[in-house]
């Protein structure tokens, strides 16, 4: 019996385990017991500085400073990237630990702890290069980290993750591999955003950079270990054993004699055989499992992707939120539509609406607007069968690309209470009489110092709607805006159950895809999930909601 476990668990694990030349440490994290363990500064000129209490659980930690007034203010996103922290080969960071062969070792993610005392928030990242320090990987984390807060970062670490950006041509599985497969530097850095050109002294904190496998990956390798029998263990340069990945060579090799010495009987086959379509079996609703989790996370990232370029358009605009949906003819020359709403291709060149009214609807929606505030990479806002449409809208011709890829972007935006839509009472010129008739200035969000409760409130939320073909009656995941269940009218505008055969309006919108819950980004930044019954509550919605189901006030004639 112990043969045919062995067996088993090789035939799994041969499939997982690969024996590289050069091993980082997986699982491993660097505490800054003693000191900044050879992490250098962003000059890489001297070691950062070490501070002996005060880290998130209260012990030491890795300090340096950085002063941005050498930035040029008002770049948008990516520039102005500043490697705080390095911990390179060449300086021996951490006794090496970090540096080898990530895909080889099981290494899918990476996270430490960061602070800072910057006046506002700030965007952090993470930067894998080979030993060369190029080619590499960049990591953002998109949901800003707030002031004198100690905040944890991770990082999935696989392709196809929309949080990494790879430096040089189109991304690749094999520049992947090639990077990840040869880690010689990891670099923890901030964008300077609204900090470029001020004259001030910002200290940045870091503590517990930790690499690590995913469970699944830990019992794959405790199922190889059971195949290969006992390891030997090296010893890591801070103290206490690590696993090798190098085999005992004595533990592969049969004896004679022994009952490793025979062949395996027909029956002992069949019992394996038959084991392994018991683990299939119970594999498969653990994959799908799995597909559904993973297309949830890469949605939540898109999320906070999304966040990101929000409250970037907001600190350029001068706190002013962005229009949620604008109306097509500006009424007049004093109309707010007339000076807000621009929008500009991948070409960085402005869209231009005019009499062409495909263009001039597509200018309107979400997507590029915001796309100069997320450097035009818009793949991470088409998840799962999103990103393929996406590449086939790219084939075709210039305006169908713009006016159909605008229609279904994985998440839609609450247009009607942050930001306002002119297709529901947004934009009203002071003197229309519409102005009356309900409590305006009780609306929408216009500002984002006029929001109450930025952790709760709703701005982006998984959408559905139509295919983007002229006329198209197919529902598909995916829509530009959501709705909420109750406006102005005294009954709600929701079915009372969500029904996937229904119209998508009957359920405003909103997609709870994953197991009845959907992928959320809120206004602080942060994206999470709502379940059903949670989305129905207006106080995700409308900023002034005092219930859940609060309706816009009218007033009296």
């Amino acid at each position: 019996m112990t043969c045919l476990i062995r067996l088993i668990a090789s035939m799994i694990g041969l499939a997982f385990v690969v024996v590289p030349a050069e091993s980082a440490v997986v699982p491993f994290t660097e505490n800054f017991t003693a000191d900044a363990a050879n992490w250098y500064n962003s000059a890489s000129t001297a070691p950062v500085d070490w501070v002996a209490s005060g880290g998130p659980d209260g012990s030491s930690f890795a300090s340096t400073t950085f002063n941005f007034v050498n930035q040029t203010p008002g770049l948008p996103f990516p520039n102005n990237a500043v490697n705080l922290f390095r911990a390179q080969d060449e300086f021996n960071s951490s006794g090496g630990a970090f540096f080898g062969d990530w895909i080889g070792d099981g290494a899918t993610e990476f996270s430490f702890w960061i602070r800072h005392n910057a006046p506002s928030a700030m965007t952090f990242f993470t930067r894998f290069a080979t030993p060369d320090n190029f080619p590499a990987w960049s990591a953002v984390e998109f949901t800003p980290v707030l002031p004198n807060t100690w905040t944890q970062i991770s990082f999935d670490i696989f392709f196809g993750n929309p949080e990494l950006f790879f430096e040089g041509p189109p991304p690749t599985q094999a520049n992947f591999n090639q990077v990840f497969s040869s880690i010689g530097h990891v670099q923890v850095g901030v964008f300077g955003g609204l900090q470029a050109g001020i004259d001030q002294v910002i200290t940045f904190d870091l503590d517990q950079p930790t690499l690590v496998p995913t469970p699944a990956g830990l019992a794959l390798l405790g199922l190889a270990a059971l195949a290969s029998g006992p390891r030997r263990r090296r010893t890591s340069s801070f103290g206490g054993d690590c696993p090798s990945r190098r085999r005992n060579p004595s533990a592969a090799i049969p004896r004679d004699g022994g009952p490793s010495g025979r062949g395996f009987s027909i029956v002992e086959l069949l019992a394996v055989l038959g084991a392994i379509t018991v683990l299939v079996a119970l594999m498969v609703p653990t994959m799908r499992s799995f597909k559904s989790s993973g297309q949830q996370m890469v949605e939540v990232n898109a999320a906070k992707q999304l966040m990101a370029a929000y409250l970037n358009y907001a600190a350029a605009s001068k706190d002013m939120v962005m229009p949620g949906y604008a109306s097509l003819i500006p009424n007049d020359a004093t109309d707010p539509n007339a000076k807000v709403v621009m929008a500009w291709d991948a070409q960085r060149r402005p869209i231009e609406g005019g009499t062409n009214m495909p263009l001039d609807i597509a200018r309107r929606r979400y997507l590029w607007r915001l796309a100069p505030h997320m450097d035009y990479n818009l793949r991470g806002l088409f998840t799962g069968e999103h990103q393929d449409l996406l590449e086939s809208l790219e084939s075709q011709d210039y305006e169908s690309y713009l006016y159909k890829a605008s229609i279904s972007p994985s998440l839609g935006l609450n247009t009607e209470w942050v930001g306002g839509d002119s297709e529901a009472y947004g934009f009203l010129r002071v003197a229309d009489p519409l102005r009356n008739y309900f409590d305006f200035d009780r609306y929408y969000v216009r500002s984002m110092s006029q929001v109450l409760n930025p952790g709760k409130l709703l701005v982006f939320a998984s959408a559905r709607g139509f295919a983007p073909e002229n006329g198209s009656q197919q529902i598909v995941e995916g829509y530009f805006k959501v709705q909420s269940p109750y406006f102005v009218e005294p009954d709600c505008r929701w079915s009372d159950t969500f029904n996937s055969g229904e119209l998508p309006v009957k359920y405003g919108y909103v997609s709870p895809r994953y197991g009845g819950k959907s992928v959320i980004g809120f206004a602080d930044g942060h994206a999470g999930l709502l379940t059903k019954e949670q989305i129905r509550d207006m106080r995700h919605w409308a900023n002034w909601a005092t219930e859940a189901a609060w309706r816009l006030p009218t007033l009296s004639p």
